[in-house]
């Protein structure tokens, strides 16, 4: 066709076929560039690793070796914008931080629309360096099989997990395995079938919320869930610090260099090794649900602090070795979601439990009516009606008289136990563990004291056992 055309264009502008040919070539070459460089326009510029100079690195490498680097991180952290929730930042960090390791951990945040779950999220990924985040609002079915430029040692943003309904699967696949495959059929080009195999390897750390109150039970199984403060002195505080902002008090210029600061040490930070030789010593409590995958979150949680403390802590053959304050730090942080995996409630349905109590014992009555109840706890009836069933059910409650009809039924807690008794029955499993941990440390200590030579100073124990704070 091409030539054809080539020759009626020569007949009629009276030139010979070879420049028309030539002039066709040409124009061919020139919208072909022109496409090309259209599609790459459309393509996300991927961020490039910035180098440091020589004070940033000097400054970032002092912060990490801190000999209180896990609170110093905390209390920084929240000088970068987040207000309240320092546990649940620092939890993030560290999550974020175990990009870097072998079996990094993921988190799923839980809580009620409008309290600042992707606020959080957000201001934490702030703080670390833009090339090793992914963030994404809704995936496709195939969205991780054709990764091309990989997916190992990322961290994966996802807003909403309702988003990411259709990858759930394959999620669940690189965070357990560290790498999935998929199998499909394409045709060759001569037309034969062929079949083909497609992999992309791991692990990569998965930081999502939702506003569920119970997830599918495979995926917080392997995660870490944390709940944030719906609190009436939170909200006061995020009030007060968005009056604050807006009237151009907030020294946002501080609160950048913070995350600045924080994305520096993390770029100085690299993938190691690491030993725990305490864990043999580290049990879950019995009430726990899912101890086997729970155990495993949480030994992969203390070897991320570990992985954070490099610049600091001891090595030997370049593998970190983990330390008991390291420990201690693991189980400070992550009690609360161990209390949430003891418990058979869900966050809300327990805080509505704890709030019923509560009212119940100020108003001095036993029993109560769902109409009673409602306008003081400010619940949607429906949300009620599902709570007071799912309480009935679990057996906490029960009713003792009216009828469906007119006022409705009247309710009557069977148990007095409130979730201080979980909570104070796993401070003593975590204190007991640190106990242990703490006479194998010394035993230790000793050991090298025997064998060390004169004058040479012993590293001072900075651990505490108590699990109060």
């Amino acid at each position: 066709m091409v030539e054809k055309f080539i020759r009626k264009a020569a007949e009629k502008l009276e030139h010979g076929t070879t420049l028309i040919s030539g002039v066709i070539a040409q124009m061919t070459e020139d919208i072909e560039a022109w496409r090309l460089q259209q599609i790459e326009s459309k393509k996300l510029s991927k961020p490039v690793k910035r180098e440091l100079t020589a004070s940033e690195k000097e400054t970032a490498i002092n912060c990490l070796q801190r000999e209180n680097l896990m609170q110093w991180t905390m209390q920084t952290l929240l000088n970068t914008g987040i207000i309240g929730e320092a546990e649940n930042a620092m939890i993030l960090n560290i999550a974020m931080t175990s990009r870097l390791y072998e079996d990094p951990v993921s988190v799923i945040c839980l809580s009620q629309s409008g309290t600042g779950k992707s606020y959080l999220l957000e201001r934490v990924a702030k703080c670390f360096p833009m090339e090793d985040i992914i963030e994404n609002t809704q995936f496709t079915d195939n969205s991780f099989f054709y990764w091309k430029d990989g997916i190992k040692g990322k961290i994966i943003l996802i807003e909403d997990m309702e988003g990411a309904q259709n990858v759930e699967y394959p999620m669940r696949e690189l965070i357990t395995k560290k790498y999935i495959t998929k199998t499909t059929v394409h045709k060759d080009a001569k037309g034969n079938m062929q079949t083909v195999q497609y992999r992309v390897d791991g692990p990569a750390t998965f930081l999502g919320c939702t506003t569920k109150e119970r997830i599918y039970e495979d995926n917080a199984n392997r995660c870490i869930l944390i709940y944030l403060d719906s609190s009436k002195d939170q909200d006061k505080s995020i009030i007060e610090y968005h009056k604050r902002n807006r009237a151009g008090i907030v020294d946002k210029q501080a609160e950048e260099s913070n995350r600045k600061l924080l994305m520096n040490m993390q770029l100085l930070l690299q993938p190691k090794r690491v030993i725990n030789p305490y864990a043999p010593l580290i049990d879950l409590p019995e009430s726990v649900l899912k101890p086997r995958r729970s155990i495993g979150i949480l030994l992969s949680f203390i070897e991320a602090i570990t992985l954070y403390h490099q610049h600091q802590c001891q090595q030997e053959q370049g593998v970190l070795i983990t330390h008991p304050t390291h420990i201690e730090w693991g189980f400070k942080l992550l009690k609360e979601s161990l209390f949430r995996k003891s418990d058979e409630l869900s966050a809300a349905l327990r805080n509505f439990l704890e709030s019923l109590k509560v009212l119940l014992t100020k108003q001095q009555k036993q029993s109560f009516y769902a109409m009673d109840i409602r306008q003081q706890l400010q619940l949607n009836p429906r949300t009620l009606r599902r709570y007071l069933y799912e309480l009935q059910e679990y057996g906490y409650i029960k009713i003792t008289g009216g009828n469906k009809y007119k006022k409705g039924y009247e309710y009557e807690l069977t148990t007095q136990a409130t979730a201080n008794h979980l909570q104070s029955s796993i401070d003593k499993h975590i204190e007991t563990v640190m106990q242990k941990i703490g006479k194998a440390y010394k035993e230790q200590q000793e050991q090298k004291t025997v064998s060390r030579p004169v004058g040479q100073q012993l590293v001072k124990p900075v651990l505490s056992y108590s699990t109060a704070s």
